[in-house]
């Protein structure tokens, strides 16, 4: 338990320094504010997770815009911690926002697409839709 304790605290005083010497919105800055809210995720603090990614997939529209992969990135961990939350709807969307995002942005062989895409199957598959999957 301490360990994670530290990873938060870590994830928290990258994220300070990191928006006061590069900004709010700098993908840097975005990036390590994702990790942070995985790491709260992974503590069960989904509540907490939620609102950060939240602002974090709103930061990156502005700062890179929505195609951007880190952006994409960010929107697939949201799109998870609402499905943990029993949000499905929302959850769906979101993962269907990313494949087409990657889809649209690196094509259909790039990785991330396919990573996306085994997402969004692997999400379908546990609403019990393995058919759509």
């Amino acid at each position: 338990q301490g360990l994670v304790e530290d990873a938060e605290a870590m994830h928290r005083e990258a994220v300070v320094g990191l928006r006061r010497t590069l900004g709010r919105e700098h993908p840097d800055t975005l990036v390590s504010t994702a990790n942070l809210a995985s790491c709260l995720g992974d503590q069960g603090k989904l509540e907490h997770a939620e609102v950060l990614l939240r602002s974090t997939c709103q930061a990156f529209d502005r700062s890179v815009g929505a195609r951007h992969p880190q952006a994409l990135k960010a929107c697939t961990n949201l799109a998870g911690c609402l499905a943990e939350q029993g949000k499905a709807s929302e959850a769906e969307a979101l993962f269907r926002k990313v494949f087409e995002g990657f889809w649209s942005a690196l094509g259909p062989a790039h990785p991330e697409t396919i990573e996306a895409s085994k997402d969004l199957a692997a999400f379908l598959n546990e609403q019990g839709r393995p058919v759509e999957a």
